[in-house]
Order: structure tokens, then C-alpha cells, then sequence
């Protein structure tokens, strides 16, 4: 199904919502009842609603936002500390201290 066929079949629904109403009342619909009818007044309503929830809610979620971008801040500068002790030298001198100490403890780990 394409969305050229999802809005034709919302248009029709619509259609039939207005003639179901008119029979309901048996009478026709003038132009105010008409514009509240329909799934596009839904649209429209969710709309508004969803822009006045978040503008209500912006004040809350901006110290939320510092608050994270502060968190991300302190874990970039210890990550590019952590990459700063990533020398190769650095490294080197670490894998020899490591094999060192392992092979001083073998003799002790072969005694029991």
C-alpha cells in the first residue's frame, strides 16, 4: 500500500464519518460540526497537544540535557587520559613488568 492510498482511504473514511453523522441526526452537518469530525481533527488535536506537552516539559528536560552533556564531558576527558597512557613505551615497560612478576610466581605456583 502506498500513502497515496493510506491518505485516499483516510479521506473517504472521513466521507463516511460525516454521512454517518448526518444520518445519525438526520440532518445535514453545517461547516463548524464538519471541521470537528474526521481523522484529520484527531491529527490536529494530537497535534496541538503533543507541541503544548513538550513546550510545558522544556524547562525540566533542559537540565536533563546539561546534566547528560556534563556526564559525556567527564567520560571524553577520562577516555582521552586513558588514550594519553596508550604510549607505546608506556605500554612496553607494562607487558615487561607483567612478564616479570608472572615469572617470579611460577616457581611458587609449580611448589604449591
Amino acid at each position: 500500500r502506498s500513502d497515496e492510498h493510506f491518505r485516499q482511504s483516510v479521506w473517504e473514511r472521513e466521507g463516511g464519518d460525516v454521512q454517518e453523522m448526518e444520518r445519525i441526526l438526520s440532518r445535514p452537518l453545517d461547516s463548524m460540526e464538519r471541521q470537528r469530525v474526521g481523522v484529520s481533527q484527531l491529527r490536529r488535536f494530537l497535534e496541538k497537544l503533543l507541541r503544548r506537552r513538550y513546550l510545558e516539559n522544556v524547562p525540566s528536560i533542559v537540565p536533563v540535557l546539561e546534566r547528560e552533556y556534563r556526564n559525556a564531558q567527564e567520560k571524553l576527558q577520562q577516555t582521552v587520559l586513558e588514550l594519553g597512557d596508550l604510549d607505546t613505551d608506556k605500554l612496553k615497560e607494562r607487558g615487561r613488568c607483567f612478564y616479570s612478576n608472572f615469572v617470579q610466581k611460577i616457581p611458587l605456583l609449580i611448589r604449591g
